[in-house]
Protein backbone atom coordinates (compact mmCIF):
# COMPACT_ATOMS: atom_id res chain seq x y z
CA UNK A 1 0.00 0.00 0.00
CA UNK A 2 2.95 2.40 0.00
CA UNK A 3 3.11 2.41 -3.63
CA UNK A 4 0.89 3.78 -6.10
CA UNK A 5 -2.75 3.96 -5.48
CA UNK A 6 -4.99 2.13 -3.30
CA UNK A 7 -8.55 1.58 -4.90
CA UNK A 8 -11.28 1.09 -2.58
CA UNK A 9 -14.69 -0.14 -2.53
CA UNK A 10 -16.82 1.31 0.40
CA UNK A 11 -20.22 -0.65 0.74
CA UNK A 12 -22.14 1.74 3.53
CA UNK A 13 -25.73 3.43 4.26
CA UNK A 14 -25.03 5.55 6.72
CA UNK A 15 -23.45 8.95 5.28
CA UNK A 16 -22.31 10.13 8.17
CA UNK A 17 -19.95 6.71 8.86
CA UNK A 18 -18.98 7.13 4.92
CA UNK A 19 -18.08 10.50 5.23
CA UNK A 20 -16.09 9.98 8.35
CA UNK A 21 -13.75 7.15 6.77
CA UNK A 22 -13.00 9.20 4.02
CA UNK A 23 -11.59 11.84 6.40
CA UNK A 24 -9.84 9.61 8.08
CA UNK A 25 -8.44 8.09 4.52
CA UNK A 26 -7.74 12.12 4.08
CA UNK A 27 -5.72 12.41 6.91
CA UNK A 28 -3.03 10.03 5.70
CA UNK A 29 -3.02 11.20 2.05
CA UNK A 30 -6.35 11.69 -0.45
CA UNK A 31 -3.94 11.04 -3.34
CA UNK A 32 -2.76 7.95 -2.26
CA UNK A 33 -6.66 6.46 -2.19
CA UNK A 34 -9.28 6.09 -5.05
CA UNK A 35 -12.88 5.50 -3.08
CA UNK A 36 -16.08 4.32 -4.20
CA UNK A 37 -18.83 4.74 -2.09
CA UNK A 38 -22.03 2.75 -2.72
CA UNK A 39 -24.82 2.51 -0.18
CA UNK A 40 -26.18 -1.00 -1.30
CA UNK A 41 -24.85 -4.61 -1.21
CA UNK A 42 -26.38 -4.68 -4.77
CA UNK A 43 -24.83 -1.79 -6.27
CA UNK A 44 -21.16 -2.81 -4.24
CA UNK A 45 -21.73 -6.61 -5.88
CA UNK A 46 -22.68 -4.86 -9.55
CA UNK A 47 -19.06 -2.64 -9.16
CA UNK A 48 -17.12 -5.48 -8.54
CA UNK A 49 -17.91 -6.48 -11.93
CA UNK A 50 -17.35 -2.67 -13.41
CA UNK A 51 -14.43 -1.88 -11.52
CA UNK A 52 -11.07 -3.41 -10.09
CA UNK A 53 -10.42 -2.89 -6.43
CA UNK A 54 -7.34 -3.98 -3.97
CA UNK A 55 -9.60 -3.91 -0.56
CA UNK A 56 -13.30 -4.13 0.30
CA UNK A 57 -14.68 -1.38 3.21
CA UNK A 58 -18.18 -3.53 4.47
CA UNK A 59 -21.16 -2.65 6.83
CA UNK A 60 -22.47 -5.79 8.02
CA UNK A 61 -25.76 -3.82 8.05
CA UNK A 62 -27.43 -2.61 5.10
CA UNK A 63 -30.73 -1.90 3.36
CA UNK A 64 -30.85 -5.21 1.46
CA UNK A 65 -28.25 -7.75 3.63
CA UNK A 66 -27.62 -8.02 6.95
CA UNK A 67 -25.64 -9.76 9.39
CA UNK A 68 -23.24 -12.66 8.18
CA UNK A 69 -24.97 -13.37 5.09
CA UNK A 70 -23.46 -9.89 4.01
CA UNK A 71 -19.87 -11.23 4.16
CA UNK A 72 -20.67 -14.34 2.69
CA UNK A 73 -22.38 -13.27 -0.53
CA UNK A 74 -19.72 -10.72 -0.92
CA UNK A 75 -16.77 -13.37 -0.52
CA UNK A 76 -18.95 -15.43 -2.85
CA UNK A 77 -18.54 -12.65 -5.51
CA UNK A 78 -15.21 -11.54 -4.67
CA UNK A 79 -13.43 -14.50 -3.19
CA UNK A 80 -9.97 -13.01 -4.62
CA UNK A 81 -10.31 -9.29 -2.64
CA UNK A 82 -9.63 -8.27 0.50
CA UNK A 83 -12.76 -7.99 2.75
CA UNK A 84 -12.92 -5.40 5.67
CA UNK A 85 -16.08 -5.59 7.77
CA UNK A 86 -17.36 -2.15 9.66
CA UNK A 87 -19.72 -3.50 12.84
CA UNK A 88 -21.30 -0.98 15.01
CA UNK A 89 -20.82 -3.65 17.47
CA UNK A 90 -18.01 -4.67 19.43
CA UNK A 91 -19.07 -8.36 19.40
CA UNK A 92 -15.84 -10.78 19.02
CA UNK A 93 -17.88 -13.86 18.15
CA UNK A 94 -19.53 -12.17 15.31
CA UNK A 95 -16.49 -10.51 14.14
CA UNK A 96 -14.71 -13.75 14.59
CA UNK A 97 -17.60 -15.51 12.50
CA UNK A 98 -17.11 -12.93 9.37
CA UNK A 99 -13.46 -13.47 9.48
CA UNK A 100 -14.57 -17.39 9.02
CA UNK A 101 -16.85 -16.53 6.34
CA UNK A 102 -14.26 -15.33 4.13
CA UNK A 103 -13.31 -11.45 5.56
CA UNK A 104 -9.82 -10.82 6.49
CA UNK A 105 -10.32 -8.12 9.30
CA UNK A 106 -13.12 -6.19 11.18
CA UNK A 107 -13.27 -2.59 12.68
CA UNK A 108 -15.70 -1.35 15.24
CA UNK A 109 -16.91 1.85 14.28
CA UNK A 110 -16.57 5.06 17.02
CA UNK A 111 -13.05 2.56 17.90
CA UNK A 112 -11.81 3.89 14.51
CA UNK A 113 -8.92 6.03 13.56
CA UNK A 114 -6.58 6.54 10.05
CA UNK A 115 -4.27 4.95 12.19
CA UNK A 116 -6.33 1.62 12.95
CA UNK A 117 -7.86 2.12 9.23
CA UNK A 118 -4.94 2.44 7.42
CA UNK A 119 -3.21 -0.79 9.22
CA UNK A 120 -6.37 -2.73 8.79
CA UNK A 121 -6.50 -2.15 4.47
CA UNK A 122 -2.80 -3.19 5.02
CA UNK A 123 -2.64 -6.59 7.09
CA UNK A 124 -5.97 -7.24 5.05
CA UNK A 125 -4.40 -6.78 1.62
CA UNK A 126 -1.44 -8.55 3.15
CA UNK A 127 -3.19 -11.66 4.47
CA UNK A 128 -5.27 -12.16 1.59
CA UNK A 129 -2.26 -11.88 -0.94
CA UNK A 130 -0.54 -15.09 1.35
CA UNK A 131 -3.92 -17.07 1.70
CA UNK A 132 -4.11 -16.34 -2.41
CA UNK A 133 -0.65 -18.02 -2.57
CA UNK A 134 -0.98 -20.35 -0.18
CA UNK A 135 -4.47 -21.88 -1.67
CA UNK A 136 -2.23 -21.61 -5.05
CA UNK A 137 0.55 -23.98 -3.53
CA UNK A 138 -1.66 -26.18 -1.76
CA UNK A 139 -3.18 -27.02 -5.49
CA UNK A 140 -0.10 -27.30 -7.38
CA UNK A 141 0.83 -29.74 -4.49
CA UNK A 142 -2.60 -31.63 -4.78
CA UNK A 143 -1.96 -31.44 -8.27
CA UNK A 144 1.49 -32.82 -7.98
CA UNK A 145 0.45 -35.77 -5.65
CA UNK A 146 -2.04 -36.97 -7.88
CA UNK A 147 0.41 -36.84 -10.81
CA UNK A 148 2.94 -38.42 -8.92
CA UNK A 149 0.92 -40.95 -7.66
CA UNK A 150 -0.37 -42.11 -10.98
CA UNK A 151 3.26 -41.93 -12.74
CA UNK A 152 4.43 -44.55 -10.01
CA UNK A 153 1.69 -46.49 -10.28
CA UNK A 154 2.99 -48.94 -13.36
CA UNK A 155 6.50 -48.91 -12.75
CA UNK A 156 5.92 -50.23 -8.92
CA UNK A 157 3.46 -52.66 -10.28
CA UNK A 158 6.64 -54.03 -13.12
CA UNK A 159 8.58 -53.88 -9.85
CA UNK A 160 6.19 -56.13 -7.67
CA UNK A 161 5.44 -58.13 -10.46
CA UNK A 162 8.87 -59.52 -11.47
CA UNK A 163 9.96 -59.62 -7.96
CA UNK A 164 7.23 -62.41 -6.54
CA UNK A 165 7.88 -63.84 -9.98
CA UNK A 166 11.60 -64.22 -9.52
CA UNK A 167 10.40 -65.41 -5.80
CA UNK A 168 8.47 -68.04 -6.99
CA UNK A 169 9.95 -71.44 -7.82
CA UNK A 170 8.96 -71.24 -11.38
CA UNK A 171 10.90 -67.95 -10.98
CA UNK A 172 14.26 -69.11 -9.44
CA UNK A 173 14.44 -72.30 -12.10
CA UNK A 174 14.34 -69.57 -15.11
CA UNK A 175 17.95 -69.79 -17.19
CA UNK A 176 20.07 -67.00 -15.99
CA UNK A 177 20.13 -64.88 -18.83
CA UNK A 178 16.07 -64.70 -18.42
CA UNK A 179 16.71 -63.98 -14.96
CA UNK A 180 19.13 -60.78 -15.65
CA UNK A 181 16.68 -59.55 -18.04
CA UNK A 182 14.21 -59.45 -15.08
CA UNK A 183 16.15 -58.03 -12.93
CA UNK A 184 16.71 -54.62 -15.60
CA UNK A 185 13.18 -54.17 -15.64
CA UNK A 186 12.96 -54.08 -11.83
CA UNK A 187 16.59 -51.39 -11.75
CA UNK A 188 15.13 -49.48 -14.99
CA UNK A 189 11.64 -48.80 -13.18
CA UNK A 190 13.45 -48.45 -9.62
CA UNK A 191 15.70 -45.53 -11.61
CA UNK A 192 13.08 -43.68 -12.67
CA UNK A 193 11.03 -43.83 -9.94
CA UNK A 194 14.13 -42.74 -8.01
CA UNK A 195 14.55 -39.71 -10.41
CA UNK A 196 10.67 -38.91 -10.19
CA UNK A 197 11.03 -38.63 -5.96
CA UNK A 198 14.25 -36.53 -6.76
CA UNK A 199 12.47 -34.27 -8.93
CA UNK A 200 9.56 -33.98 -6.60
CA UNK A 201 12.02 -33.36 -4.16
CA UNK A 202 13.55 -30.19 -6.19
CA UNK A 203 9.72 -28.67 -7.14
CA UNK A 204 9.29 -29.49 -3.05
CA UNK A 205 12.34 -27.09 -2.23
CA UNK A 206 11.94 -24.42 -4.66
CA UNK A 207 8.21 -23.91 -4.44
CA UNK A 208 8.96 -23.52 -0.61
CA UNK A 209 11.52 -20.50 -1.20
CA UNK A 210 14.51 -23.53 0.40
CA UNK A 211 16.35 -23.43 -2.80
CA UNK A 212 19.72 -21.85 -2.60
CA UNK A 213 22.61 -21.36 -4.79
CA UNK A 214 26.49 -22.29 -3.76
CA UNK A 215 27.70 -19.41 -6.16
CA UNK A 216 31.12 -19.79 -6.92
CA UNK A 217 32.91 -19.23 -10.25
CA UNK A 218 32.26 -21.89 -12.73
CA UNK A 219 34.06 -22.43 -16.03
CA UNK A 220 31.69 -22.87 -18.01
CA UNK A 221 33.49 -25.10 -21.13
CA UNK A 222 34.72 -27.69 -18.81
CA UNK A 223 31.08 -27.84 -17.38
CA UNK A 224 29.63 -28.83 -21.06
CA UNK A 225 32.68 -31.05 -21.43
CA UNK A 226 32.10 -32.91 -18.53
CA UNK A 227 28.35 -32.96 -19.32
CA UNK A 228 28.77 -34.08 -22.93
CA UNK A 229 30.82 -36.46 -21.68
CA UNK A 230 28.59 -38.15 -19.38
CA UNK A 231 25.71 -38.01 -21.87
CA UNK A 232 27.98 -39.91 -24.89
CA UNK A 233 27.15 -42.96 -23.86
CA UNK A 234 23.69 -42.37 -24.16
CA UNK A 235 24.00 -40.77 -27.52
CA UNK A 236 26.30 -43.48 -28.87
CA UNK A 237 23.89 -46.34 -27.89
CA UNK A 238 21.50 -44.53 -30.29
CA UNK A 239 24.48 -43.16 -32.99
CA UNK A 240 23.42 -39.54 -32.32
CA UNK A 241 26.65 -37.18 -32.46
CA UNK A 242 26.99 -35.15 -29.68
CA UNK A 243 29.16 -32.02 -30.25
CA UNK A 244 30.77 -28.59 -28.59
CA UNK A 245 31.06 -25.79 -30.68
CA UNK A 246 32.39 -22.33 -29.38
CA UNK A 247 34.27 -19.75 -30.91
CA UNK A 248 36.42 -17.65 -28.04
CA UNK A 249 37.21 -18.03 -24.44
CA UNK A 250 34.30 -18.29 -22.73
CA UNK A 251 34.12 -16.53 -19.77
CA UNK A 252 33.76 -17.92 -16.15
CA UNK A 253 30.46 -17.10 -14.70
CA UNK A 254 29.65 -16.85 -10.49
CA UNK A 255 27.03 -19.28 -10.55
CA UNK A 256 25.91 -22.59 -8.40
CA UNK A 257 28.21 -25.26 -10.80
CA UNK A 258 26.05 -28.21 -9.50
CA UNK A 259 22.56 -26.75 -10.64
CA UNK A 260 24.14 -25.29 -14.03
CA UNK A 261 24.94 -29.21 -14.88
CA UNK A 262 21.54 -30.19 -13.51
CA UNK A 263 19.85 -27.53 -16.23
CA UNK A 264 22.67 -28.88 -18.94
CA UNK A 265 21.89 -32.39 -18.62
CA UNK A 266 18.13 -32.02 -18.73
CA UNK A 267 18.57 -30.69 -22.47
CA UNK A 268 20.98 -33.04 -23.50
CA UNK A 269 19.29 -36.10 -22.25
CA UNK A 270 15.84 -34.29 -23.48
CA UNK A 271 17.51 -33.58 -26.80
CA UNK A 272 18.64 -37.57 -27.19
CA UNK A 273 15.36 -38.86 -26.18
CA UNK A 274 13.42 -36.95 -28.81
CA UNK A 275 16.24 -37.69 -31.55
CA UNK A 276 16.26 -40.35 -34.45
CA UNK A 277 19.41 -42.17 -34.66
CA UNK A 278 21.75 -41.12 -37.38
CA UNK A 279 21.49 -37.25 -35.96
CA UNK A 280 23.10 -34.88 -34.13
CA UNK A 281 23.10 -32.94 -31.44
CA UNK A 282 25.02 -29.43 -31.04
CA UNK A 283 25.57 -27.67 -27.71
CA UNK A 284 27.07 -24.05 -28.20
CA UNK A 285 27.78 -21.27 -26.04
CA UNK A 286 28.07 -17.35 -26.77
CA UNK A 287 28.12 -14.31 -24.99
CA UNK A 288 25.17 -12.03 -25.66
CA UNK A 289 25.14 -8.51 -24.11
CA UNK A 290 26.38 -9.08 -20.40
CA UNK A 291 24.65 -12.46 -21.03
CA UNK A 292 26.34 -15.90 -20.79
CA UNK A 293 24.11 -18.13 -23.38
CA UNK A 294 23.94 -21.95 -23.95
CA UNK A 295 22.06 -23.65 -26.10
CA UNK A 296 21.24 -27.85 -27.16
CA UNK A 297 20.15 -27.92 -30.90
CA UNK A 298 18.93 -31.20 -32.10
CA UNK A 299 17.56 -32.57 -35.31
CA UNK A 300 14.49 -34.39 -33.74
CA UNK A 301 11.03 -34.50 -34.19
CA UNK A 302 10.10 -30.91 -33.27
CA UNK A 303 6.78 -29.35 -30.72
CA UNK A 304 4.25 -27.91 -32.76
CA UNK A 305 4.18 -23.99 -31.86
CA UNK A 306 1.21 -24.07 -30.00
CA UNK A 307 2.68 -26.64 -27.61
CA UNK A 308 5.29 -24.31 -26.88
CA UNK A 309 3.87 -22.75 -23.57
CA UNK A 310 3.68 -26.18 -21.70
CA UNK A 311 7.41 -27.02 -21.86
CA UNK A 312 8.04 -25.65 -18.70
CA UNK A 313 5.34 -26.11 -16.60
CA UNK A 314 5.25 -29.17 -14.07
CA UNK A 315 4.10 -32.45 -15.59
CA UNK A 316 3.12 -30.53 -18.72
CA UNK A 317 3.51 -33.20 -21.87
CA UNK A 318 3.86 -32.23 -25.76
CA UNK A 319 1.96 -34.51 -28.08
CA UNK A 320 6.14 -35.45 -29.05
CA UNK A 321 7.15 -38.78 -27.95
CA UNK A 322 10.42 -39.81 -27.36
CA UNK A 323 12.15 -42.24 -30.93
CA UNK A 324 13.12 -45.07 -28.25
CA UNK A 325 10.22 -45.34 -25.53
CA UNK A 326 12.46 -43.24 -22.80
CA UNK A 327 10.43 -42.15 -20.00
CA UNK A 328 10.77 -38.59 -18.60
CA UNK A 329 9.33 -37.81 -14.85
CA UNK A 330 7.93 -34.25 -16.88
CA UNK A 331 9.59 -32.40 -14.03
CA UNK A 332 12.96 -31.86 -15.32
CA UNK A 333 12.00 -28.81 -17.67
CA UNK A 334 10.32 -27.32 -14.33
CA UNK A 335 12.90 -27.70 -12.25
CA UNK A 336 15.15 -25.75 -14.90
CA UNK A 337 13.23 -22.81 -15.20
CA UNK A 338 13.06 -22.22 -11.92
CA UNK A 339 16.90 -22.74 -11.73
CA UNK A 340 17.87 -20.45 -14.31
CA UNK A 341 15.53 -17.83 -13.09
CA UNK A 342 17.08 -17.79 -9.35
CA UNK A 343 20.31 -17.42 -11.04
CA UNK A 344 18.27 -14.24 -12.81
CA UNK A 345 18.37 -15.54 -16.09
CA UNK A 346 16.00 -17.04 -18.38
CA UNK A 347 15.44 -20.34 -20.40
CA UNK A 348 13.11 -20.49 -24.03
CA UNK A 349 13.06 -23.20 -26.49
CA UNK A 350 12.86 -22.51 -30.73
CA UNK A 351 11.05 -25.26 -32.52
CA UNK A 352 8.86 -26.31 -35.36
CA UNK A 353 7.34 -29.76 -36.49
CA UNK A 354 10.15 -31.41 -38.46
CA UNK A 355 12.79 -28.83 -37.87
CA UNK A 356 14.42 -30.15 -34.60
CA UNK A 357 14.11 -28.10 -31.06
CA UNK A 358 16.53 -25.44 -29.89
CA UNK A 359 16.67 -24.78 -25.79
CA UNK A 360 18.68 -21.80 -24.71
CA UNK A 361 19.40 -20.49 -21.38
CA UNK A 362 20.91 -17.22 -20.35
CA UNK A 363 22.07 -16.11 -17.28
CA UNK A 364 24.46 -13.04 -16.43
CA UNK A 365 28.08 -13.27 -16.58
CA UNK A 366 28.81 -10.72 -13.89
CA UNK A 367 26.49 -11.73 -10.59
CA UNK A 368 26.77 -11.84 -7.14
CA UNK A 369 24.66 -13.69 -4.00
CA UNK A 370 21.97 -12.10 -2.22
CA UNK A 371 21.02 -12.72 1.64
CA UNK A 372 19.05 -15.55 0.25
CA UNK A 373 22.37 -17.14 -1.68
CA UNK A 374 20.60 -16.44 -5.10
CA UNK A 375 22.11 -14.72 -7.69
CA UNK A 376 21.71 -10.81 -8.45
CA UNK A 377 23.18 -9.39 -11.84
CA UNK A 378 25.57 -6.46 -11.33
CA UNK A 379 26.04 -3.73 -14.22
Amino acid sequence: MEQGCTRILLVEDNPGDARLLQAFLAEVGASRFELTHVETLGDGLKRLVEQQFDVILLDLSLPDSHGLDTVARMHQAASDKPIVVLTGLNDEVVALEAVRKGAQDYLVKGQIDSTLLLRAMRYAIERKRINIELEKLNELKNQLLGMAAHDLRNPLAVVKTCSDFLLEPVGQNLPAEKKTDFMRRIKRNADFMLKLIDDLLDVSRIESGKLVLDLKPVDITALIKRNIEMNGMLARGKEIELSFRHNGPVPRVQADGARLEQVLNNLISNAIKFSESGTSIDVGVRTENSNLVISVRDQGQGIPADELDKLFKPFARTSVRSTAGERSTGLGLAISRKIVQAHQGRIWAESGVSKGSTFHFAIPVACGPDPRGNCTGRD
